[in-house]
């Protein structure tokens, strides 16, 4: 018990470190460097939209409510401000924190054989994979754009991403335990239904992937005599939040004036995701960027294969294939044509699938000899991520934009 306990603290204070460290990040670039962030945009919205016009809260509310909560209500924009610094720093820790807690469960209801090693050593390696997670970035081929045409693991510069994140890891945990288990349970379900509600209410892009996915795998990984049988319980886990998501759209089509101003309307389009969010780049420079993006899933895929059979990689792929498809069919048409707001499931579901490859690279017992060169192959993509994250983290802070 003691060594579960130490284990426990030790997680919890690198993650408290992590988000202190990401806190005092946030206040230079926020409040001494005064780089503007979609964070800005949000605070403002809260202190001058809702505190002193009486303005309705977006349909996502969660982060503007809840900032505005821990505030005391003032209109202040500073205090707001640094609130919602402190807000963001937390919710990095809480994704470091969840990111090992969830890793380190999923990690051993994975049916191959794993390494015969000390729970110390396996530990450590989902504190790492959980940092790192939190840092990589792929690597920019044009140094005039860091962000713009990416469709990166992480967003530093978007509050109600960064704030839904935790609850997308534990989510997405969750399902995986779900699909795998022999014996289902309905209080999974109900847990379930919960956090993604939860989540939505911060950002409902993750439920745009998590709930096609989800319904999905459970099927292949039933029986087709089984199939009638899923209907009450993924009812029980995902209509709450179909319904929740049918009200937001209804609220955002009924209340356009809300955030943004203007009237605006879903439309389908291909490629809709490059046409409306990437006008101002060549199409050389938007297909190498794509590349970038998912370059560490790629090779790894095509040199070891054999992780496709594992179901965390099976949900995270298919969780970030529904969502380039989402990107590349589905826009707004309006004053939202350009923010960009059926991206966002693209970025979470890259963020999970990064996330179990680091996992895997760094847990799995590999064998033959090739397989040790294959492994060294892609911990060495990951660690120029890792570098690329860094020096991302710090370009915004020299060139003062995050773009």
């Amino acid at each position: 018990m003691s060594f579960l306990n130490s284990r426990k603290a030790i997680c919890i204070g690198i993650s408290s470190l992590f988000g202190i460290i990401m806190i005092f990040y946030y206040w230079y670039i926020l409040l001494v460097l005064c780089i503007p962030t979609d964070i800005q945009y949000h605070v403002e919205y809260v202190a001058n939209n809702i505190c002193i016009q009486r303005q309705l809260m977006p349909a996502h509310p969660g982060f503007y409510s809840v900032v505005w909560l821990l505030s005391g209500f003032t209109c202040n924009y500073n205090v707001i401000i640094r609130m919602a610094i402190i807000l963001i720093g937390f919710f990095w820790g809480m994704t470091v924190y969840m990111s090992t807690y969830v890793g380190e469960h999923m990690i051993s209801n994975e049916s191959i054989k794993k390494k015969p090693t000390n729970d110390n050593y396996r530990y450590t390696i989902f504190v790492i994979a959980a940092l790192i997670s939190c840092l990589i970035y792929p690597i920019p081929l044009f140094k005039y754009y860091f962000f713009v045409g990416l469709l990166p693991p992480n967003v530093y510069s978007n509050s109600t991403w960064i704030c839904g994140l935790p609850f997308s890891i534990t989510i997405f945990g969750l399902g995986i335990r779900q699909i795998e288990a022999k014996v289902k349970s309905i209080r999974i379900e109900i847990i379930i239904s919960i956090l993604l509600i939860v989540s939505a209410l911060f950002k409902p892009s993750f439920a745009f992937v998590f709930i096609p996915a989800y319904i999905l795998l459970r099927a292949l990984h039933s029986n087709w005599r089984q199939w009638g049988a899923l209907f009450v319980p993924l009812s029980i886990a995902l209509i709450p939040t179909l319904l929740l998501i049918a009200g937001q759209t209804a609220w955002i089509i009924a209340n356009p004036q809300t955030l943004l101003g203007g009237k605006t309307h879903f439309a389908l389009a291909f490629p809709a995701g490059w046409k409306y969010t990437l006008p101002n780049l060549p199409a050389r420079h938007v297909i190498l960027r794509f590349l970038c993006s998912f370059a560490l899933p790629i090779f790894t895929y095509v040199v070891y294969p054999k992780w496709l059979k594992l179901v965390s990689h099976q949900f995270a792929i298919l969780c970030t294939i529904i969502g380039f498809l989402i990107f590349m069919l589905v826009h707004e048409v309006g004053v939202r044509a350009l923010h960009a707001n059926f991206i966002w499931q693209v970025i979470y579901a890259n963020h999970l699938l990064y996330w179990v490859i680091i996992i895997t690279s760094l847990e799995w017992d590999l064998k033959l000899k090739n397989d040790y060169l294959r492994r060294l192959s892609i911990l060495l993509i990951i660690g120029l991520h890792l570098v690329s994250g860094i020096v991302y983290l710090a370009a915004i802070v020299v060139r003062k934009t995050y773009y």
